[in-house]
Order: structure tokens, then sequence, then C-alpha cells
């Protein structure tokens, strides 16, 4: 078959679940032999961006890849203008807009279906009708915004500064857009589902069905797993740290975990590693209760194999129900030891 996938941005191995998914099926299905062309609605930040680099190895493998130049951002009212037959759709995933430039996307390649992966690609193909659409999904949108609410209410004033009325106002009134416009754009595909079971069942409440998507991991193939070092308990924490699921575990991590391990094992026996990208973005309240010597803090780690394998313990001490849980799933195809909460 011929397979066009969209995606909001373009997919890569660097950090976050998210993308590993995406990528993860667009090479399930070139290995299965179908043909495959890309349509990313946001082009990569030049020179810096790892999905840039990402663009050249589709290309090689026979993946063409197409991104779109974004354009001037309108504001709330304009968008309603713009787009009033879509309402609340348009306000609630603004890539709503890039439907007539999809559209041309989709005329050109002339695929057989359409698989759409998350919210944005999701609206970016509300009310086309050429093909089949598959739309698979991750978070339902609005809960990201919720846990993430609670989660800096609990990190003190210091450490955030004062949203703007706009953001304050989005806050408050995109959740609920948001709630009934994923509804509408679940209803538009062929076919759609959850990445997470729990997500899929309380998207299916609405009279759409909602299938359970099993999530498509890489197989790292035949490695040797590090021998463990001697008096030394190796522990490692990995995620993209923006994410509010692993944002609300690191806090976990900090405050609950890390003091019982460390009165409870030989001084210097411990060693917690965190890797993971835009560790300068936590709360200074977090990082300060990291900030220990058994901790240390990695950064982006690209591959991250090697530490997977040297790993005693993978942990991931999600305390929310949100999202997918690549993580586990990866740290499954390395055979690691996993403590999830």
């Amino acid at each position: 078959m011929k397979v066009g996938v969209i995606t909001e941005t373009v997919p890569h191995l660097f950090h976050g679940g998210g993308d590993l998914t995406a990528y993860a099926v667009i090479r399930s299905l070139r290995e299965a032999g179908h043909d495959v062309s890309l349509l990313s609605l946001t082009a990569p930040a030049a020179g810096t961006d790892p999905a840039a680099a990402q663009i050249a190895e589709f290309s090689a493998n026979g993946v063409p890849t197409t991104t779109l130049e974004s354009r001037s951002r309108r504001s709330i009212l304009g968008r309603i203008i713009e787009l009033r037959g879509a309402f609340p759709i348009s306000i609630a995933f603004p890539a709503l807009r890039e439907r007539d430039r999809v559209k041309e996307w989709i005329a050109a390649a002339r695929p057989d279906v359409v698989f759409c992966y998350h919210w944005a690609a999701a609206a970016s193909v509300y009310g086309i009708r050429s093909c089949p659409i598959v739309v698979a999904v991750g978070d339902p949108a609005d809960l990201p915004i919720r846990f993430r609410r609670a989660f800096l209410a609990g990190q003190g004033p210091a450490t955030a500064t004062r949203p703007s009325l706009r953001h304050r106002v989005e806050d408050r009134v995109l959740p609920a857009l948001q709630r009934h416009a994923m509804k509408q754009l679940l209803r538009n595909a062929s076919r759609c589902g959850a990445f997470a079971a729990h997500h899929a069942h309380e998207m299916s409440t609405s009279g759409t069905t909602c299938e359970y998507f099993r999530t498509p991991v890489l197989d790292p193939g035949e490695r040797r797993r590090s021998d463990p070092e001697p008096g030394k308990i190796r522990i490692l924490h990995i995620g993209h740290l923006k994410g509010i699921a692993t944002l609300t575990g690191l806090q976990s991590l900090a405050e609950e975990i890390l003091p019982r391990l460390e009165k409870n094992l030989p001084e210097g026996a411990l060693e917690v590693r965190i890797v993971g990208g835009f560790y300068d973005t936590l709360p200074r309240s977090l990082k300060e209760k990291l900030a220990r010597p058994s901790v240390r803090i990695m950064g982006p780690v690209y591959p991250a194999d090697e530490e997977l394998e040297r790993a005693d313990v993978v942990i991931v001490p999600t305390p929310i129900e949100l999202g997918i849980r690549v993580r586990i799933l990866t740290a499954l195809a390395h055979s690691c030891c996993i403590v999830a909460h």
C-alpha cells in the first residue's frame, strides 16, 4: 500500500516517547513492504534540530519527507473568522489552518490511506474525505494542561513567572474546547485508536469507538547487558524532562524515593543517572532537591542503549494516570529490570 503519514514534527530518536512511537510506526510500515511518505506540519529549526538530520535518513531509506514552513500566528479572533465553520476545533487545535496545504500534499502523494499521529495531525485532515484516514493519539489533549497546572502550583511562587492574561484565559478555556474538539476529530476518522488502553476507554465513552493500538517499539537486536559493578546500585531515570508525567515522577523520585534509598544503602553505593533533555527548564525547587551526591545529571543521551544496558534498575516513578510510558517498553526491549509506580 501507499501510506501517507502525518505528524506534527519530524519524528526522531533523540528524546520523547511520541517521537519514538511515530518513528517506529514509519519503520514498521517500511519493513512490512509499504510505500511511505511523510508530512511534518512543522519544519525543523536550521542547524540545531535533530529532526533535520532525520529527514536525510528518511529520504535515504525511501521515505520522502515534506515539511510545512510556519505561517504568521493569527489571533484567536482571526482564527474564528478564518475557520468559523469548524469552531471550536480551530481554536483548540490551530493545525486545522493547514488543511488546504495538507489536502494539496495528499493530492500529490496519492496515498491509499493516511495515518495521522496525534491531535495536530488529526486536526489538519478534519473534513478531508479523499482517502481513508486513520488517527492514532497519545494523551487526551486537555489532561497535560490540568496536571501541569497542579504541578506548578505545588512548586511555590518563586519557581514560576506570572502568566500573562492570555495564558491564564487559555489555561481555563482551552481544555474545555479541546474536550469537545477531540470528539469531532475522532469522529472524522475512518478508524481511530489510542496508544494507551485507559485513554482509549476514556475517549470511547462519547459514542466514538476509540480502539487500543499497541505501541510499536524498535528492536535493539542482540545486545549484551553490562555486568553489575560490585558494591554499586546504578538506577536509571530516563525521559523527556518537559513532559508533565516525567516531571511529576521526577518530583516523586527526589522527595520520596531518593531519601529512603540513601537512608537504607551504604554511603557511595547508590548512583542515580537522570537521562533526558531540557534539565535547565526544571523548576528551581526541583533542581535543588536533585542536587545530591548520589545523582548524576546526564542530559540527553543518544543513542541511550548503553545507559539502558548498564542500569541495574530502570525506575519509572510516574504517579499520575497519563500517557503510555514508552520508556517501559523500550527498557523491556533491552531486558532491563524495571520498577514502575
